[in-house]
């Protein structure tokens, strides 16, 4: 503890101020909290956004908010992008209390980016257990409420439901699925390479996950699964040459599939709950190749696009073409215009091209590095399909990443000043 002591010709008094190391610990504990509350946005504004706000302006006034250079790129992009939105507010005939609204949305989720990366950036490692513990309680909390609503075992049942998929306590169950997916990436690595104990119980959150991403019945989020335990799994395999590790993770994925299978026949040939699947499973869905349907949308929103380089406004499109862009690309360009498109480009870009070189090198957080790659990477390709620019776990998987850049390079800083501090490079 540190002391502070206050004298008088009256008295003296002493103020005990916490150490550095319980500060440290303090900061865990809340930043795991606030990564809690991003698993229930059942309305807005939700917890999470109280929270957050509360939190980045505390750091901000208390002066505790540290940005490093390497970020430079996470700051402009994010700023550019967010700006863009703004300046889309030209195009808009009538502005109303939704479009303002939509947009300080925006700028807030990409304020906790540029937050979370810097909290994370500082003591790394203990940071990520505490995200990784707040997330994972947080999933396996949303993963219950869909379960037991799907199934009608809790009072109120229809308000964590929507067209009869579990959703949650998320609004969609496009955005529900999804979520759950980072822990149970998680779990993957720990089936594939931890001990006994770790693989029992990941291998037990994991079933309990991926069946609670089943129930959303939504084809991203199954498909967005798939993707990422495989991506996982590879990158495991990769990264252990040891023949014996390899032949253990082939025969645990190899189970694994075949388990898999056997749920899915076993579902498929039952009543209700495998015609909803099967109708799911489907890749093209009526709804996406109608002629009006969502890819006429996306095709006549590019070319649109071309004639209005501001973009048409924050919430138009749905007001031209009956229905939301479902395409994270093209909802960048018609709701923040080219400039707003270049800047989330150019941030994807450079996230997967700096993830991919750090992918494999020797930190304690590279696991969790790859399980957040893996998952934004997936997030990348299901925006294809689904507007993800207000998904919170996006941004906090953005933020993550670039905290975790941040930290490699300081790392990289430190142990190349040891060695040059060492002659002839450390060979002694």
């Amino acid at each position: 503890m540190t002391e502070l002591s206050v004298s008088s010709e009256a008295k003296r008094v002493t103020i005990r101020l916490p150490s550095q190391a319980t500060r440290h610990n303090m900061v865990n504990v809340v930043l795991g909290f606030a990564v809690f509350l991003g698993g229930f946005v059942i309305k807005e504004p939700a917890p999470y956004e109280l929270f957050m706000v509360f939190l980045i302006g505390i750091w901000i006034l208390s002066g505790r908010l540290t940005l490093s250079r390497t970020m430079t790129p996470l700051i402009t992009l994010l700023l550019l992008f967010t700006a863009s939105g703004f300046v889309s507010f030209t195009q808009v005939s009538l502005l109303n209390q939704n479009i303002t609204i939509y947009m300080l949305v925006t700028a807030f989720l990409c304020a906790t980016s540029i937050f979370v990366a810097s909290l994370v950036s500082i003591d790394t490692e203990r940071r990520l257990q505490a995200i990784q513990i707040g997330y994972i309680l947080s999933a396996l909390i949303v993963a219950t409420v869909g379960c037991l609503a799907y199934f009608q075992l809790m009072p109120q049942s229809e308000t964590f439901l929507r067209f009869g998929r579990a959703k949650g306590t998320f609004g969609d169950p496009n955005v529900y699925g999804p979520f759950l997916v980072l822990p149970a990436v998680m779990m993957i690595r720990n089936i594939l390479v931890g001990s006994t104990n770790q693989r029992l119980i990941s291998a037990a959150i994991f079933g309990f996950i991926a069946f609670a991403i089943f129930l959303s019945f939504s084809r991203a989020a199954m498909g967005l699964t798939v993707f990422c335990c495989g991506a996982m799994a590879a990158l495991t395999f990769v990264q252990y040459r040891n023949p014996f590790v390899r032949l253990r993770l082939i025969v645990i994925i190899l189970l694994a599939l075949a388990t898999i299978s056997i749920a899915l026949g076993y579902i498929i040939s039952s009543g209700v709950l495998g015609e909803l699947l099967t109708q799911r499973l489907h890749l093209v869905q009526e709804y996406d190749s109608a002629r009006n349907g969502r890819f006429a949308r996306h095709l006549q929103g590019f070319i649109d696009a071309f004639e209005r380089p501001l973009g048409l406004g924050p919430l138009q499109f749905s007001k031209i073409y009956g229905e939301d862009p479902h395409n994270l690309y093209l909802k960048s360009i018609v709701a923040y215009g080219w400039t707003g498109f270049i800047s989330m480009l150019m941030l994807i870009l450079i996230t997967v091209v700096t993830g991919l070189r750090q992918l494999l090198l020797d930190r304690p957080w590279t696991p969790f590095l790859q399980a957040c790659f893996v998952t934004f990477l997936g997030h990348l390709l299901i925006g294809m399909l689904i507007d993800l620019d207000h998904w919170r776990h996006f941004y906090l998987l953005i933020g993550l990443l670039w905290g975790m850049f941040v930290a490699n390079a300081k790392w990289r800083e430190v142990h190349h000043l040891r060695s040059n501090a060492v002659p002839n490079g450390g060979n002694l």
